[in-house]
């Protein structure tokens, strides 16, 4: 933010999900190959760009929206209980 203000909770979980969707997105054409395959592939460039189309997610990137919605839906149900006065 611009104004140096302090990010608000939502503000931090957004930039969570969307730099994990970012590094699975750039990660994923290299998943499950050997180091030495990687380096001949990519020569340690990393794009933000795949064999299908630029932005593609995995199933890592799914599971964790799925976990996300659950935590949200699962959050939404506690009610606070009232304190006993006295």
């Amino acid at each position: 933010m611009s104004d140096n203000s302090p990010l608000s909770l939502d503000e931090h979980l957004q930039g969570l999900l969307i730099g994990t969707a970012m590094g699975d997105s750039v990660g994923l054409p290299a998943e499950g190959i050997c180091r030495s395959r990687n380096r001949k592939m990519f020569q340690q460039r990393w794009e933000q760009s795949l064999w299908v189309r630029s932005g593609t997610i995995s199933d890592d990137t799914e599971h964790t929206i799925f976990v996300s919605q659950c935590l949200i839906y699962l959050c939404s149900l506690r009610r606070p209980t009232a304190m006993p006065m006295g």
